[in-house]
């Protein structure tokens, strides 16, 4: 087991460009997980049952603070729940 902490592993699936930005508002693509384009909702395990801010959404916030990513903007997002996956 990895004793990075979460924003570490955030960080690190920013720098290695494991963020795709998914067409239409839908959000991102983060390794195989989706975010929601507010990056507050993650389909992941550690969101879904743990809760709190995964490292997939922490990879958003680093990438999004160090210009790696482009935020979509609100008028773009699709609801999460909308969402066919």
């Amino acid at each position: 087991m990895s004793n990075l902490t979460r924003e570490a592993k955030g960080r690190d699936i920013a720098e290695n460009g494991d963020i795709n930005v998914l067409p239409d508002g839908a959000g991102y693509y983060v390794g195989d997980y989706h975010v929601d384009c507010d990056a507050t909702e993650c389909t992941c395990n550690d969101f879904v049952y743990r809760g709190g801010r995964c490292k997939h959404l922490l990879a958003i916030d680093y990438a999004e603070s160090v210009g790696l990513l482009d935020e979509p903007g609100d008028d773009d997002c699709v609801d999460f729940d909308d969402l066919p996956f």
